[in-house]
């Protein structure tokens, strides 16, 4: 009976394993990583690519697979900013989902594109990390408006992107999309694109 049980176990933790993976390897999904993979690449006079950390809530608020998207912005982020850039990414990340547990995030309808709202936390994460890295030269008032100027940036891209991804997200399941969400993806998939080629053209040519 026991080696039922036992059998039972692992049988069901292997299916759950399995599905999980299923999940985070679907198509839309994929499509999703590539997106993201694009944005990490895009900077705004930071160390690393502040429309990474947007896209990153927006997948979270979105109840998208994290997994994939923070493997593949932190590769995105390694190559275009190097080790320093990935690094700070990373931390604004890590930050970002720590914060969650200490400003806990409101919920909103399951029809609703954003459905759990994290702009406080993106915008917490990134000022934090700013804040500390000013802190290891001198901390100027410069610094601090940059500082929450990131914030701002992280958070209107957030608002864009969590607005944008049911387009990809219901890819071949919904049948008609607003205008706003259509607009909304089709220049978030065209400025990423054309960021990510400058940047193939300045690294391989220059």
């Amino acid at each position: 009976m026991f080696q039922n049980i036992s059998g039972y176990t692992v049988q069901e933790g292997k299916k759950e394993t399995t599905n999980r993976w299923s999940e985070v390897l679907q198509k839309n999904n994929i499509l999703m990583y590539i997106l993201s993979f694009m944005l990490s690449f895009v900077g705004i006079g930071g160390d690393f690519s502040l429309f990474s950390v947007s896209i990153l809530g927006a997948c979270f608020s979105s109840s998208i697979p994290l997994l994939g998207v923070v493997v593949i912005t932190l590769v995105g982020n390694m190559i275009g900013f190097g080790a320093g850039g990935a690094l700070e990414y990373f931390l604004t990340s890590l930050i970002f989902l720590v914060s969650l547990f200490i400003l806990k995030p409101k919920y909103n309808e399951d029809e609703r594109n954003e459905k759990i709202k994290v702009a406080k936390n993106l915008a917490v994460a990134v000022f934090l990390v700013q804040i500390v890295k000013a802190m290891f030269s001198s901390l100027t008032v410069y610094d601090l408006l940059l500082s929450i100027t990131y914030s701002i940036i992280v958070v209107a891209f957030y608002k864009i992107f969590v607005n944008s991804l049911s387009v990809i997200e219901n890819l071949g399941e919904k049948k008609a999309f607003s205008i706003e969400e259509v607009i909304r993806d089709k220049s978030s998939i065209s400025d990423s694109r054309k960021c990510f080629w400058r940047f193939i053209n300045t690294w391989i040519f220059h």
